[in-house]
């Protein structure tokens, strides 16, 4: 049986352009999820600096959004993502 996981992500502006990359988090996610559900932009902090941020709420199976995790922080040049498991999401 496949594991599945629901998160919440915190994905902050891309550390060299200081740009919220909502078009490539959009892609990224479209291609590689059935959906999703994206907050933005709110305001987050990392190492004392403010910055335009967004909430990713996503089910999928688990390493699929690992995957998904580890590509974002690459392709928006992030130092880090951070993630909370939630709670098992269910739908009817």
């Amino acid at each position: 049986m496949v594991e599945s996981i629901t998160i919440r992500a915190y994905i902050g502006s891309n550390n060299i352009t200081k740009q919220l990359e909502v078009g490539k988090l959009v892609t990224i996610l479209n291609r590689n999820h059935d959906g999703f559900t994206l907050q933005y932009p709110v305001t987050g902090a990392w190492k004392g600096e403010i910055e335009d941020t967004a909430i990713l709420y996503l089910t999928d199976e688990r390493q699929k959004v690992l995957d998904t995790l580890n590509e974002l922080k690459e392709v928006l040049d992030q130092e880090a993502i951070a993630y909370q498991i939630d709670n098992e999401l269910q739908i009817i």
